[in-house]
């Protein structure tokens, strides 16, 4: 699959108003992408939801992969682009983790535990993770929650990914930097506290500031147990001239969190 191609079809605007979707050809896109696909559809006013069966069908503990899909208010026109040979520029917040998921999607392989969520209103109050959490609940089902991401964190320092905004369980601390080490491209852990960070995480890893806000924070407002796995740019994230990107972590992105997908479910 060329994920840049799919990058740049992806990269239209969404738009909600707080309550609803009131301009949804990126979530057009995405449907397009996966007709004819086993996946499931359900649409809610500020989120989609796509699962390999109906949610109450699925046995045990769900992983639900969130990737907010509206767009800030300064951007007007989305657009991708390559850069040089190393590196590509647009409007990627967040439409280069709706690609990297969707490729996931589209590749077909994903546990049957995943449902993978895009959301609006983050760029807000995060209405949509809201929303989200409430549609799953009155089903009574167990998830956690993995929130996907742009970031200003680890470009300078090269990372391919960082793992933020630590609100998870013990367990899955431990399984996330196992498999972040595994992987086997360079990453970084930004803690929600910098002050208290888990002695799991290896030290040449830790970047000791505080991330940012995102939908984590949202989550676990709801007391969801989730973490934030991003994708370092370098740029305005909320403006027409667009960020930058490095190809190949794009590129390494999508195979991390395929193996976070894959690795993460099941667990107790």
């Amino acid at each position: 699959m060329d994920f840049i191609d799919l990058l740049k079809d992806i990269n239209v605007l969404c738009r909600d108003d707080g309550r609803k979707f009131t301009d949804v050809r990126r979530l057009d896109v995405i449907e397009e992408k996966l007709q004819g696909s086993e996946y499931v559809l359900t649409s809610g006013n500020l989120f989609r939801l796509y699962s390999k069966k109906p949610i109450a069908e699925i046995e045990g503990e769900l992983m639900v992969v969130s990737s907010h899909v509206d767009c800030e208010r300064r951007i007007t026109k989305c657009f991708s682009r390559n850069e040089t040979a190393e590196t590509l520029k647009g409007t990627y917040d967040n439409s280069i983790t709706n690609a990297a998921i969707l490729a996931l999607l589209m590749e077909g392989t994903l546990p049957e535990q995943v449902v993978v969520a895009f959301t609006g209103d983050e760029e807000r109050t995060s209405r949509g993770a809201v929303e989200t959490t409430k549609y799953l609940r009155k089903d009574n089902k167990q998830f956690q929650t993995m929130v996907l991401d742009v970031t200003d964190f680890g470009w300078i320092e090269g990372a391919d990914f960082t793992v933020e905004n630590n609100f998870w369980k013990e367990e899955t601390g431990r399984r996330v930097c196992r498999i972040a080490e595994g992987v086997g491209y360079p990453w970084l852990f930004v803690p929600e506290d910098p002050d208290d960070v888990p002695e799991y995480v290896p030290e040449d890893r830790v970047y000791s500031e505080e991330a940012e806000a995102d939908e984590s924070w949202e989550y676990d407002e709801q007391d969801v147990k989730c973490f934030s796995l991003c994708l370092p740019i370098n740029g305005p994230m909320h403006s027409n001239k667009g960020a930058t990107v490095r190809k190949q972590s794009f590129i390494h992105y999508v195979e991390a969190l395929k193996r976070f997908c894959e690795s993460l479910c099941g667990e107790a």
